[in-house]
């Protein structure tokens, strides 16, 4: 999205947005004056929740994701250390794992967080301090990654740590971005959340809202 085109939606014949990202600088801005109908989708924003137009957000259920993937690793076997990757410092990320060492403290587990000191600025450059990290954990480990994007980031850290995968760590992500994980060395294991499922709730309840207003 360009603000652009949100602000000159009404005016070429648009009846309501859905956004699944707000896209350009100003663009959340924008949506938040908009007259029309907004659906957000994943996109968590103060500015947005104070809108006064007909709006409805949308979200992924990530606590029940990071608890989903504890009890993945739990029912595969006994791991010596269990981990969180982080993708970076937004909500979304926190509670996914959040809820992933919740679940595991709850059953008598540790669960180490890696703490980036550079992702906040520049989430590629912090291989050193992965790889580091990863070493420091007893094997075998199980590593749950906010992320398929960072599950990649944490299998090119294990393989320049020489660690292996899975045999001395268990590698877990989310989004299942088949690009990703199948061309990954080896496959990444993923969790799929409800992608199309928030689609299609998206529709709906945009219809809700364009039905009120006739």
């Amino acid at each position: 999205f360009l603000p652009e085109t949100v602000l000159a939606a009404p005016e070429k014949g648009f009846d309501g947005i859905i956004a699944t990202f707000p896209g350009a600088d100003g663009t959340t801005a924008a949506l938040a004056q908009s007259p029309l109908p907004v659906v957000l989708v994943n996109v968590d924003d103060a500015m947005l929740k104070k809108r006064r137009r007909p709006t409805a957000h949308i979200r992924n259920d990530n606590a029940a994701i990071g608890r989903l993937a504890a009890v993945t690793f739990m029912k595969k076997g006994a791991f010596a250390s269990f981990a969180f990757i982080p993708m970076n410092k937004e909500e979304w990320t926190s509670e996914r794992g959040n809820a992933f060492r919740k679940e595991l403290s709850n059953a008598g587990f540790d669960c180490r967080l890696f703490e980036s000191t550079s992702f906040a600025e520049a989430p590629f450059e912090d291989h050193d301090e992965l790889v580091a990290f990863l070493s420091s954990l007893p094997k075998p480990a199980a590593i749950y990654a906010a992320r398929d994007e960072c599950a990649v980031r944490v299998l090119a850290a294990a393989n320049a740590a020489r660690i292996s995968v899975p045999e001395q760590m268990a590698l877990l992500g989310t989004d299942n971005d088949e690009f990703l994980v199948r061309h990954s060395n080896p496959p990444i294991s993923s969790i799929l959340p409800g992608h199309m499922n928030m689609g299609y709730r998206a529709v709906r309840e945009m219809d809700i809202m364009l039905r009120k207003r006739t």
